[in-house]
């Protein structure tokens, strides 16, 4: 920021300081050239100029001027001589010595060359001098010009030569480059308000208005051959000050809210149709222009008080103002001496210059101050939608992409493309046994093996629910499939899930679908989605490809299946935290109870349903009050009637539920016994359900090898020997034999 506003004191610097170079030009420019060129005094005020009249616009001059004794003998010096013409209007016109042209400004043929205002050099050739010389200039005027504008100095060359070369710089050239100045600055200012609308008000006006104001400048500089006459030109260029300098008005006023400025701005702008239709000649024209110039001089004199007004308000308030100063005092003096036909310095002209550059300067600096502002906001809302959109398609706990992110924003590829759908089993049951946090703390470390096996052969997206999205782009089925058996059993024998889930049996399910024709994500995501539930129904902890004919089957009872999965995981874990003698007691019987299935050969829809079964063994428990189940000494007689009473409790409990009588058995029966002395109905043999007598093994020998309330925890051999004396007892002996085979 203070390098840019170091640059902008600089560039106004360097136009006061060329300002304050031409004020000391103009003032000292007389006294420079009387003391060292002779003034032609024929060509000053004391002699008119004849004319002949050629037409409305044509004026055709010529004057001969003898040169005297002292001014001849400067001539017969060695030195090269030369003549100066100074602001010499017209079309063209021709300088001769002695009969002899020394030199042409344009010529008859150029009808609109312009040479306004401007200074020519010429040599005379020492052969050319005689003993009595005379001057002479010719030319065509536009109009009929007093003898102000006529200056001719002779003397010697190298001098003429410094003080045409000044003219050049300080007239011709700073007006070229101010005419590029002004555009560049203007270009630069509609470029950025164009780019989007931000900053005050008018400054689109101010630079229109600037590159009008420069197109006038173009009448004080040298240049041939134009398509119009003198006086049309003139009129153009006019017309363009006063619309540039209106507009100009205009924006400084809508910029500083100066409703005065704008409102005359406005009169400026429509004086300049109103100055071309009121003249018709070139002198008339002049008449109109210089008494229309006090409409300039108010317009200026407004600016300057606007400007007085924020001097305080905005950065370079205060330079702006005396520049408005200047200006004012400057183009006074000019509009004064235009009016009563005296010769004028042309200081309003570089006053205007200074500070139209001075306030586009300063205007750019204060939109590219405003736009890096705007730019920076943006970037930081930019980041702020970012940040929101990574937060709307990333999950809150991994920071991993979400289901939302492959719904929306996830790119659609073209050719194969395999889709999978995972869902984590007991995840639910985790988090109602568990907490919240440690279910979250599973999760990540689920996340972990995903992220280790998939990477770089596909990305997951995940729902913080325990399910999982793969998307694999030219991956094969089968290569799917053993990422994610990889996946499954890495879970599986992952310690850090094991100690966190406990005796929960949180495992994978996943259904895998390959595009085939040209099945879009979504459909692809369904087809997965519909093998992960045929998973689900088979038992789960498993990976299914899916198979067109799984779209034929209802999966409404895998998904109870699932849900009342996790009913039955959250009432287990209520069952072991009442008893502190048996944790983890219900899963180690199903564990032990499914083991003895599999042996037996029972299918799997029997082991799923002996599953559940063993897991709600005990779950009439809950009927039964925290110090009977935690009490040391024996129990009493009513005490022992409402243990024994839990399974009809739990049969009671669960038959509103479970409609399988498979599962209620396990329930009911699992404490009768094989020689018919159980309880509660005292049944024997093979009519006690087979699910009860299996979970009987089981239960007896997990409270064998547990902490027990009545005894001390025996040894795996022992606690065999025990079911093994009981055999024919309280225990299927064929069952006794299938579970110890279980061990070999």
């Amino acid at each position: 920021m203070n390098n840019k506003k170091n640059i902008v004191r600089m560039l106004i610097g360097f136009f006061g300081l060329f300002f304050m170079i031409a004020v000391i030009f103009s003032f000292l420019s007389k006294p420079l050239m009387g003391s060292s060129l002779i003034d032609i005094v024929g060509f000053s005020q004391q002699e008119d100029v004849e004319f002949q009249t050629a037409g409305q616009e044509r004026f055709f001059y010529e004057k001969t001027y003898t040169i005297t004794d002292k001014e001849f003998s400067i001539l017969n010096q060695s030195r090269d001589m030369g003549v100066l013409v100074y602001r010499v209007p017209g079309y063209y016109y021709e300088v001769e010595i002695n009969g002899h042209t020394i030199g042409k400004v344009s010529d008859v043929n150029h009808k609109g060359s312009n040479i306004w205002n401007n200074a020519y050099a010429f040599v005379i050739d020492q052969q050319l001098i005689k003993e009595t010389n005379t001057l002479s200039i010719k030319g065509e005027s536009a109009s009929a010009f007093n003898n102000n504008m006529f200056k001719v100095y002779l003397g010697r060359y190298d001098k003429i030569s410094k003080i045409y070369t000044t003219h050049r710089v300080m007239f011709q050239y700073y007006l070229i480059i101010s005419i590029g100045f002004i555009m560049a600055l203007s270009i630069a200012i509609i470029l950025i308000k164009s780019s989007s609308d931000f900053g005050q008000k008018g400054y689109v006006w101010m630079a229109l208005g600037a590159m009008l104001f420069s197109f006038y400048l173009v009448d004080y500089i040298e240049f041939w051959s134009i398509p119009i006459s003198k006086l049309y030109f003139r009129k153009l260029t006019i017309l363009c000050l006063f619309t540039g300098i209106g507009m100009f008005g205009v924006g400084l006023g809508k910029r500083f809210k100066s409703q005065l400025l704008r409102r005359f701005a406005y009169v400026v702008i429509l004086t300049g149709p109103v100055i071309l239709m009121m003249a018709h000649t070139f002198p008339g024209f002049k008449m109109v222009y210089s008494y229309a110039s006090i409409v300039l001089l108010i317009l200026q004199v407004l600016i300057l008080y606007a400007l007085i007004q924020v001097r305080n308000d905005i950065e370079f308030g205060k330079t702006l103002a005396f520049g408005a100063l200047v200006m004012v005092v400057t183009t006074g003096i000019d509009v004064y001496g235009m009016i009563n036909n005296l010769e004028t310095s042309k200081m309003s002209l570089y006053s205007i210059v200074v500070l139209m550059d001075s306030i586009l300067t300063i205007s750019v600096y204060h939109l590219s101050t405003d736009y890096q502002e705007i730019q920076k906001n943006a970037a930081s809302k930019e980041e702020e939608v970012n940040f929101l959109m990574e937060n709307m398609y990333r999950d809150s706990l991994s920071e991993y992409y979400n289901f939302k992110y492959f719904e929306e924003c996830a790119i659609r590829e073209d050719g194969l493309l395999t889709i999978t759908f995972s869902r984590f089993d007991a995840l639910d049951a985790v988090k109602n046994n568990r907490g919240i946090e440690v279910a979250n703390n599973v999760l990540l470390a689920t996340y972990k093996i995903f992220e280790e096996v998939f990477t770089p052969y596909g990305t997951f997206y995940v729902d913080g629910a325990g399910q999982v999205i793969g998307k694999f782009i030219d991956v094969h089925t089968e290569d799917a499939y053993n990422m994610h058996e990889k996946v499954r059993i890495k879970i599986m024998q992952s310690d850090e899930i094991k100690e966190l889930c406990g005796y929960l049996p949180y495992t994978v399910t996943t259904g895998i679908a390959t595009r085939i024709d040209e099945e879009a994500h979504n459909d692809l995501l369904h087809h997965a989605n519909i093998a992960m539930l045929n998973g689900e129904g088979h038992g789960r902890n498993q990976t299914t490809i899916f198979k067109p004919k799984f779209l034929e089957e209802d999966f409404g009872e895998q998904e109870n299946h699932h849900l009342m999965l996790n009913f039955v995981y959250t009432i287990i874990h209520t069952i072991d935290t009442r008893d502190r003698y048996t944790s983890r007691h219900s899963e180690e019987v199903s564990r032990y109870s499914v083991m003895i299935g599999e042996k037996l050969g029972l299918d799997e829809d029997h082991l799923n349903v002996l599953k559940i079964g063993s897991m709600l063994h005990d779950c009439g428990k809950l009927g039964v009050s925290d110090l009977i189940l935690n009490k040391v000494d024996p129990l009493t007689d009513e005490e022992t009637r409402i243990i024994r009473n839990h399974p009809i409790v739990g049969f009671q409990l669960t038959k509103q539920i479970f409609k399988d009588d498979r599962i209620l058995n396990c329930i009911k029966y699992h404490h009768e016994r094989f020689d018919g002395s159980g309880y509660p109905e005292g049944i024997a043999g093979k009519e006690i359900p087979l699910e009860a007598r299996i979970v009987s093994v089981a239960d007896a020998y997990h409270a064998m090898i547990s902490s027990r309330k009545y005894g001390d925890i025996l040894s795996h051999e022992m606690a065999f020997d025990e079911l093994h004396k009981g055999t024919d007892k309280q225990f299927d002996k064929a069952l006794v034999m299938a579970f110890n085979q279980c061990f070999d």
